[in-house]
């Protein structure tokens, strides 16, 4: 099989999700400190997410099929990824359902504590030619998705008191400052991956 270096790809799809997500927190914490209500930034960020997901969700489980890229690359990259496009689905039918966000909390906190396994595994095997790169941007958006788990709980909290719910505002602070850190290490990715963009259009591998 021919090796597939899709690696930008998913790359800017991880960057778009991160951004989303800060842009999401910092809403929610505005809103939260007015005590006003959040269903409109939960809607929106949602519904926005949803198709990134996706789409990251079709190309990790391709990858995963397919095995594209070279010995155990694939498992680093290919199920962090189908991690990342489980947990935004789980988020979205929670919302779209009408349920709670705890359970979609817990679900993005156990892929979250895994994501940061991967993360310290592969820096300690060297998988990478810039190993503390790799483990932040893994170990970052793996904590973004351990708060998830407090996120929900307040989030459920917060609509069911009618926003009456002090501690709402810290915990979307800290999950969003984290989620500009997953950012900031994605951009760092990328910048390491676009120079091969134009040697592998010149020379596909």
């Amino acid at each position: 099989m021919a090796f597939i270096d899709d690696l930008l790809v998913d790359m800017v799809l991880l960057l778009t999700v991160g951004v989303l997500t800060a842009a999401f927190g910092f809403d929610l914490w505005r809103r939260a400190r007015k005590g006003g209500s959040i269903d409109e930034a939960l809607s929106s960020y949602l519904n926005a997410a949803l198709p990134v997901g996706l789409v990251a969700l079709i190309f990790a489980l391709w990858g995963e099929f397919t095995w594209p890229l070279p010995g155990s690359y694939n498992i680093v990259y290919y199920d962090g990824l189908t991690y990342l496009g489980v947990s935004l689905l789980t988020w979205w039918i929670a919302h779209r359902y009408s349920g709670r966000f705890l359970y979609a909390g817990v679900v993005s906190a156990v892929l979250g504590i895994i994501t940061v396994y991967y993360g310290a595994v592969s820096y300690e095997l060297g998988l990478s030619q810039e190993p503390i790169v790799l483990l932040m941007l893994y170990a970052m958006y793996g904590l973004t998705g351990l708060l998830s788990l407090p996120l929900g709980i307040a989030i459920d909290s917060y609509r069911g008191s009618n926003g009456r719910r002090e501690g709402m505002a810290w915990v979307v602070a800290v999950f969003a400052v984290l989620a500009i850190v997953a950012v900031l290490a994605t951009l760092v990715n990328l910048v390491l991956v676009v120079p091969t963009v134009g040697a592998h259009l010149m020379h596909p591998p």
